[in-house]
């Protein structure tokens, strides 16, 4: 089953008219906010944007959608509250929040699967030049979810996703022009495969991959991991190749071997964007997320983002309990001049620690993008 992943205020929620000073409020919260999250300012991007939203402002909803969804305004992701959100920023007429919320409502993130505002959000996001928003929407219409099917539309919509870039939309065209499974379409895959023609052979072989045969899989599967018509996925290529090597194919079984280092990092990378970084201190966090980084992972700016926040308040509640220490010696038979040497000297202490960690984390992250 095709699957999309992301984020529905109550369907009650009456929008009222925005009143010009107001908009002009909103507006001026919603760029504190922007400031402050360049700053790396969590707490205080959140109220801005916050604010914004509660004014009406539909980017302020969708940032604010954004960051309880990364896990950004708390310990732990809000995807009820983000799902919230996306669809408060969808009803703002912000189509990025239209396209999360039905993102989420297809999957059941943050709430009940719920095909219709699933189809309505992709609908709007396609008509407002979302590609993925497209391939949603087509996918909902070709299989009946959420409306009635429309399968002539469905192909004109993959097709016009594809030609913008949109990999999966490929995919899905690549299916849906495939035809019945025969041993000619097999046949005929095997050979353009052989001649790399990659994006024929993947059109034809997928369903006889889908369908179990072992040959078709190893080829959907190096087509994966080099690839090869679609974008490089070593988790799909593992998912296809695994299937055809437990049939016994050897090609399939030698391959396997040859990427399981790439396998291993990109399991390593879907561990982190399903589950985090370990959380049980700051520094096992920080290496989880140089280790993530350096592997490319896809949210490493907002995992970055986290971590700074947590160094920052970690490093004020040091200096807090510091200057507590120091306040408590104050009259305690030191003149002053020692008391404020004293309490110089603890607090460079401190800086020098905190100069330290963030020296080995830049180690650590060092050549990561």
């Amino acid at each position: 089953m095709y699957r999309l992943t992301l984020l529905v205020i109550s369907a009650f929620m009456t929008i009222g008219f925005v009143y010009p000073a107001q908009a002009q409020s909103a507006e001026q919260s919603y760029n504190q906010g922007a400031r402050a999250y360049r700053a790396q300012d969590m707490t205080t991007a959140r109220d801005h944007f916050r604010r914004a939203c509660d004014l009406g402002h539909g980017r302020g909803c969708y940032n604010y959608g954004v960051m309880s969804y990364q896990g950004l305004v708390g310990d732990e992701p809000d995807l009820e509250h983000a799902r919230w959100l996306y669809d408060k920023a969808c009803q703002f007429d912000h189509v990025a929040g239209c396209f999360n919320l039905a993102r989420m409502a297809f999957n059941g993130q943050g709430g009940a699967v719920d095909f219709a505002v699933a189809r309505t959000g992709f609908e709007a996001s396609c008509n407002a030049g979302i590609a993925n928003g497209c391939n949603g929407f087509a996918v909902m219409l070709e299989q009946a979810q959420g409306g009635p099917a429309d399968k002539p539309r469905a192909r004109s919509l993959y097709q016009q996703a594809c030609n913008a870039g949109e990999a999966p939309a490929c995919e899905n065209l690549a299916k849906f022009d495939a035809g019945p499974v025969t041993a000619e379409s097999l046949r005929a895959g095997l050979e353009a495969f052989d001649a790399d023609r990659f994006g024929e052979a993947m059109r034809l072989l997928r369903p006889h991959a889908e369908g179990g045969e072992s040959a078709a899989q190893y080829a959907v599967g190096f087509m994966y991991a080099y690839g090869q018509s679609v974008s490089r996925d070593y988790l799909a290529a593992a998912d296809w190749l695994t299937r055809s090597a437990e049939q016994g194919y050897e090609h399939a079984q030698d391959l396997i071997v040859l990427i399981t280092p790439n396998i291993a990092q990109a399991r390593y990378i879907d561990h982190i964007d399903r589950y985090g970084p370990d959380a049980s201190s700051l520094q096992s966090f920080s290496f989880d997320v140089a280790q993530y980084c350096t592997l490319r992972g896809p949210n490493c700016t907002a995992l970055r983002a986290r971590e700074n926040q947590w160094r920052r308040d970690h490093n004020a509640r040091a200096e807090a309990a510091n200057m507590a220490r120091i306040w408590s010696l104050y009259g305690s038979g030191q003149n002053d001049e020692q008391f404020w040497s004293q309490a110089r000297a603890r607090s460079e202490c401190l800086r020098r620690v905190a100069r330290s960690t963030e020296a080995q984390t830049r180690g650590l992250n060092n050549g990561a993008t």
